[in-house]
């Protein structure tokens, strides 16, 4: 590239060179023919006057009152006009000189004065005809190096595009397509050293990237698949110890309560578990015919104790939807999660509405709440994992982040789609569509 660059700058500021001199030499001829003009001018005034004078002694009486005047322009242009205009000239010099020296012998002065005009006259062609032959030589030159010039330009445009250009387009591509966690995102090491330097860089880091992501994950299901055994055996041995009469009421209290955080703290490790199987791939499905209506209906039921006591309205507003095929305990899960997100955000004296609609190929289940809202700038972040909006940390809203992250797991896994809408400030409406398709195909 910098090979290509140096020749088209080589070749511009030759054909610059040839340009300016040929201006140069074009003012020089005009400039000499401007000089030899002049001296034809001179030499032929001083003719006219040779021939008055010579007129004048010989008595012609028309010319004799001109005869002075002619003399004395005469003597001016050989002693001063003509001597300076041919000084580059030995040749004319000495013509001009034999003039002045011999006055008498106007014969020999119009014939020396003959051969000036003529040579001058031959020089003004000579000196035309150099400068037509190197302004057209200079224009070839221009013009060709203005082709070659254009395409040598053409050629290092299209190297620059092809071997720079588009190897750091695809690179930024593919960089967008990792900052939206497409971890396999990969680029081709093609291009001039410095695109394929950067493309085996950024292929590096995101081998690198998707090699932690990946141990994470097995750290995560490994961590959620250990510890969800010695909390099983924890709120078992504390159902039996609850199970006996004779426990005092303030102990019984004390464990209820550790009873609750512990059920809690599974049900969280059973969401860790849920979203690392859905990671690695070995999400499983026990599909039957199930009646979506009847599980929105227990769905909503079961959080009827958690919306009155937060002072929220909870209904359900089913329609006759036909049955779906799906796994009945995850799609319970799915609106569950929806039921308790919309709760958690909306405020005392709020409204959660549950719908349930048949919208041709497919069944919406759709959970609105009147809660705070999501800010829009976060709303294509809410189904990563982990994450949490702006508006449930500065509320202290409890939550690990992981409620929409399974809801979408679980719709794409029935073939599902999941849709949400937010205003800040509004409420929050998130739609579930189930397709009807995958019934016909088991039957």
């Amino acid at each position: 590239m910098g090979t290509a660059s140096g020749v088209v700058a080589a070749l511009v500021a030759a054909v610059f060179a040839v340009l300016v001199t040929a201006v140069r030499d074009q003012r020089d001829s005009t400039e000499a023919a401007r000089r030899s003009q002049q001296v034809i001018n001179a030499a032929t005034q001083a003719r006219q006057d040779v021939i008055a004078v010579d007129l004048g002694r010989r008595g012609n009486l028309k010319a004799a009152p001109d005869v002075q005047a002619a003399r004395r322009e005469l003597e001016s242009i050989l002693a001063d006009r003509l001597p300076p205009l041919v000084a580059g000239d030995a040749a004319q010099t000495r013509r001009v000189a034999a003039l002045a020296a011999d006055p008498d012998d106007p014969a020999r002065q119009r014939l020396l004065l003959d051969d000036v005009i003529s040579t001058e006259q031959a020089t003004v062609e000579r000196r035309r005809d150099d400068a037509d032959a190197k302004a057209k030589q200079a224009i070839a030159l221009g013009i060709g190096g203005l082709i070659g010039s254009a395409a040598l330009i053409a050629l290092l445009t299209t190297y620059l595009t092809r071997y720079i250009v588009v190897p750091v387009r695809r690179t930024a591509r593919a960089a967008h397509r990792l900052a939206e966690g497409d971890l396999s995102a990969r680029v081709p090491e093609e291009g001039d050293a410095e695109p394929v330097e950067l493309a085996r860089a950024f292929n590096t880091m995101a081998v690198n990237l998707q090699e932690g992501e990946r141990v994470k994950d097995e750290f995560f299901a490994l961590v959620s698949h250990e510890l969800r055994t010695p909390l099983t055996s924890i709120i078992g041995y504390l159902e039996l110890v609850l199970d006996d009469e004779d426990l005092p009421e303030e102990t019984r209290r004390f464990l209820q309560v550790v009873e609750r955080n512990a059920t809690r703290l599974l049900r969280l490790v059973g969401d860790m578990l849920f979203v690392a199987q859905v990671e690695a791939g070995r999400l499983s499905l026990e599909s039957t015919t199930v009646d979506l209506g009847n599980i929105a209906a227990e769905s909503v039921e079961a959080a009827r104790p958690a919306a009155a006591s937060a002072g929220v309205t909870l209904a359900l507003e089913s329609a006759s939807v036909r049955p779906v095929f799906g796994d009945r305990d995850r799609l319970g899960q799915m609106l569950d999660n929806l039921v308790s997100n919309a709760l958690k955000f909306t405020p005392e004296g709020g409204r959660v509405d549950v719908r349930l609609t048949d919208a041709g190929d497919h069944a919406d289940a759709e959970v609105t709440d009147t809660g705070m809202g999501i800010p829009e700038s976060e709303q294509h972040h809410l189904f990563e994992r982990f994450f949490r909006s702006s508006s449930a940390t500065s509320r202290a809203v409890p939550g690990a982040g992981l409620g929409l992250t399974i809801v979408k797991a679980i719709a794409e896994a029935h073939g599902g789609t999941v849709d949400l809408t937010s205003r800040e400030g509004s409420g929050t409406s998130v739609r579930v569509s189930l397709p009807y398709e995958r019934v016909a195909a088991a039957t």
